[in-house]
């Protein structure tokens, strides 16, 4: 070979140990690109359902998207409010209970407020929205009124009112021909029959029980289950309620239109009359409530409360009911049946959410 042409050769290259290095080389390239790519797939699987699925607020509550088309987001989330926003699709929250803060859903025109339950929501077309109920209690909003649900308890939001139908048109009447005086007959005094008091009783008792189980189909009932309940405690005035269905819109409609005394009357009729239904429950807590926060009558307020959590002592309000028994009997003075109601919550939940309020009404 010339010497032009060794010049430009490496005399020390090793034709089998280059080989092997460059082996080397791929394969690292090789395992670095999976790794990397690995390492992406990772980072999608852990990310992606965490993004996409749920959004956990500050305090513990969770909001899970329930379809693919599922948009939403947290509007605010502060230490005394929650906001989420429900755009499009189904969503469902599970939220933490906390009397402090609110938790609050909108979705179009409908607003969903919660203290501790679990709903679903699933936003319609236009403004309307459906609101189902798991367990708990939550208040449904929308431009013109508002309505409580219950565990179980489901509906579409603002509500669809019924079209009136027209009034039949009655035709005049022709006037007939004018009929001769008729002769009067000669009077004899009425007989009046003898009643009998135990077929007579029989009938009016008879005849008060349905109306008591039959509800009426009033106007304002109607006001009342569209959420008018300024109209509806209007057209309702002195009318007796006495239905089980009837007492609760009738409570509905005198407490959202700013008439709490009036809806603590139609609450006490309702537990005292009904309580063994499941409304009943619901109605002592929120008598209690009333009596407490509005009524300045802390006294009756701690026995409502008593009631509620008696009627139902593993439900939903049943931790709830009791911190505020205790604390209705520390605002009415009596600190001693404040101080025994607060050990009976430490004992029942001591894990409770009101655990340090309840821990003070034990000192001396």
């Amino acid at each position: 070979m010339s010497e032009p042409l060794l010049e430009h050769i490496d005399v020390s290259y090793d034709a089998e140990r280059g080989y092997v290095g460059l082996q080397r080389r791929i394969k690292r390239r090789r395992v670095t690109r999976a790794v990397g790519v690995a390492a992406v797939l990772a980072l999608g699987f852990v990310m992606w359902p965490r993004a996409s699925v749920e959004l956990r607020t500050d305090d513990g509550s969770v909001a899970t998207r329930l379809s693919p088309e599922t948009e939403l987001a947290v509007a605010s989330d502060r230490s005394d409010a929650v906001e989420l926003e429900l755009k499009r699709g189904r969503g469902h929250f599970e939220v933490t209970k906390n009397p402090q803060r609110r938790y609050r859903v909108r979705s179009g025109a409908v607003t969903v407020e919660v203290l501790g339950t679990a709903f679903d929501v699933t936003k319609l077309d236009g403004d309307a929205s459906e609101v189902q109920v798991n367990h708990g209690l939550v208040r449904v909003r929308w431009p013109d009124g508002e309505t409580l649900l219950h565990a179980g308890e489901h509906g579409v939001y603002p509500p669809k009112l019924e079209p009136k139908q027209p009034e039949p048109v009655v035709a005049e009447p022709v006037a007939a021909e004018p009929e001769p005086p008729a002769v009067e007959p000669t009077p004899h005094p009425a007989v009046e029959p003898t009643p009998d008091p135990a077929v007579d009783g029989h009938a009016h008792r008879h005849a008060r029980k349905h109306r008591e189980l039959a509800p009426r189909d009033d106007g304002w009932r109607a006001l009342a289950r569209a959420g008018k309940h300024r109209e509806a405690f209007g057209a309702l005035a002195e009318q007796p309620v006495e239905d089980l269905e009837g007492l609760l819109l009738a409570a509905d409609a005198a407490r959202l239109s700013g008439h709490p005394r009036e809806a603590a009357e139609h609450l006490d009729q309702l537990v005292r009359k009904y309580p063994d239904s499941a409304p009943a429950r619901l109605a002592a807590f929120t008598l209690g409530r009333l009596q407490l926060n509005e009524l300045a009558d802390p006294q009756r307020a701690a026995r409502s409360f008593a009631r509620a959590y008696a009627l139902d002592p593993k439900g939903p309000l049943a931790e709830d009911a009791l911190a505020r028994e205790a604390e209705a009997y520390r605002r009415a003075g009596d600190r001693a049946r404040a101080a025994e109601v607060a050990a009976r919550y430490l004992a029942l939940f001591p894990h409770g959410s009101r655990r340090p309020e309840m821990s003070t009404f034990l000192a001396p």
